[in-house]
């Protein structure tokens, strides 16, 4: 999993989307490096978290730093929007961004539940079976 920095319009945000891509991107090439068969991406740092909706700023963030990373590693990427944001991620995951075949969105529970997580989690956005 590489997560990435916190994307402007985020309150934690200090870097610019090119430095951000760029970290990412090294990072996913560590991972196929040590011959992980796939990457994932998420906005880990963009606290707090926005419920299922996020702003334009952070898709075109997501979408830069998912290009960055597909260019650096030849493994699929997957992408993951926190919170939630599958509509977001769906936009990011779409190719030409992350070359995936078939982008699709994990199911999100709804926190905070206890009862969330027992369920199986069939697919990612990445577009493979989970």
């Amino acid at each position: 999993m590489v997560h990435v920095g916190a994307l402007p319009g985020t309150p934690a945000a200090t870097r610019p989307v090119v430095a951000l891509a760029a970290r990412a991107a090294e990072e996913a090439r560590q991972l196929e490096d040590a011959g992980f068969d796939g990457v994932m991406i998420e906005n880990m740092h963009d606290v707090p978290y926005l419920a299922r909706e996020v702003g334009p700023e952070i898709i075109a963030g997501m979408t830069a730093v998912a290009t960055a990373v597909r260019a650096a590693v030849s493994v699929p990427v997957g992408v993951q929007v926190l919170a939630g944001a599958n509509r977001a991620a769906m936009a990011v995951a779409t190719p030409p961004a992350s070359r995936s075949s078939a982008p699709r969105a994990s199911p999100t529970p709804r926190w905070p539940t206890r009862d969330c997580w027992p369920r199986p989690m069939p697919v990612r956005c990445c577009g493979t079976a989970g």
